[in-house]
């Protein structure tokens, strides 16, 4: 990181900024060159990683991405604050946090993580963070595709 006086370098901010968010853009290989998408997702950290969340169609693009190479990439960010000069546009800038990590994608099968799946989802993207396990019926459960990213390095910055 160039400018590491902005560096983010407690894993409690990064995983702050995870948790507060609701769109993460995925990085998957594909050719002739990457396939990116933003996508509503849940945050969690379990055995000390950032684990993230993401449901979907029981078939398309990412999982053919996913079952080809399981390596993806992906950015959270947010407090995007535009402050421009007119006097000298040079001198205009922008207020932000963000995080970028690796790691490992891989598909949820087992219906109990799958429904703490949807629930920690529905809870990042919901004001009243009213979901549980329990929300979620089973054969609704059984109609989609939870996946989730493992991460193994994960870097913030904020530039305030």
């Amino acid at each position: 990181m160039r400018r590491k006086d902005r560096e983010l370098k407690d894993m409690a901010d990064i995983v702050s900024i995870a948790k507060r968010e609701t769109v993460c853009t995925v990085a998957f290989h594909d050719e002739p060159c990457p396939y990116l998408i933003p996508l509503n997702y849940g945050a969690e950290v379990e055995d000390g990683k950032l684990i993230l969340y993401f449901h979907g169609a029981k078939e398309g693009t990412k999982l053919d991405r996913i079952r080809e190479n399981p390596n993806v990439s992906y950015c959270i960010y947010g407090a995007n604050v535009l402050t421009i000069n007119y006097d000298t546009a040079c001198k205009s800038t922008t207020s932000f946090e963000s995080i970028c990590g690796n790691g490992t994608a891989c598909l949820v099968e087992d219906t109990a993580e799958k429904k703490k799946a949807l629930a920690v989802l529905m809870n990042q993207v919901s004001p009243k963070k009213a979901f549980d396990e329990n929300s979620f019926a089973e054969p609704m459960v059984n109609a989609v595709t939870v996946w989730k990213i493992i991460t193994e390095t994960v870097t913030g910055k904020r530039h305030e």
